[in-house]
């Protein structure tokens, strides 16, 4: 099976799920894991399953306004911020039931909202059967560590949604 899994990161905490979502599913498959901006010239995917994930900032997915101080932060930090995955969506060409899973990454409170499930409602709109429900990945503080155990939780939900395609074929 061809996987797709594609990430927004600003200070490098969905970079890391991405990665561990990606050599989760290795095994047996062939994984590309691309930043946005990787997968933008990448277009059209030709893949089996494309995993998106982002930050959560103000309740969802990160807006250019919301982006703003959180790059420029970053970059002071020594990180490399990618686009948005907002640019991604929209440039995705629409499906015919494609499969694709969505993730995010967000402090642990109830109130912090999901950028994950606005992931999925804009790739169900461009024609995709979503393979698992939108996950979530906590972080430590906004600008992270990931908290203790992040890391296994991505590698295990990566195999679940592995395995839920096999057994669905």
């Amino acid at each position: 099976m061809k996987i797709n899994v594609v990430y927004e990161s600003l200070f490098g905490n969905t970079a890391a799920v991405a990665r561990a979502i990606g050599e989760a599913c290795g095994t047996n498959n062939q994984v590309a894991v691309l930043s946005v901006d990787e997968a933008l010239n990448a277009l059209p995917f030709d893949a089996d399953l494309l995993i998106v994930g982002a930050p959560t900032h103000a309740f969802g997915m990160t807006r250019v306004f919301t982006r703003m101080g959180a790059s420029e932060e970053a970059r002071k930090l020594g990180h490399k911020p990618t686009q948005g995955v907002r640019t991604l969506l929209k440039a995705l060409p629409s499906v015919t039931q494609d499969d694709a899973a969505a993730f995010d990454t967000r402090i642990d409170k109830s109130w912090a909202g999901s950028a994950a499930r606005g992931i999925a409602r804009a790739m169900r709109r461009k024609g995709y059967r979503l393979a698992a429900e939108p996950e979530h990945f906590n972080v430590a503080a906004v600008q992270g560590p990931l908290a203790e155990g992040e890391i296994e939780h991505a590698s295990e939900w990566a195999r679940r949604v592995v395995g839920q395609m096999n057994t669905s074929d």
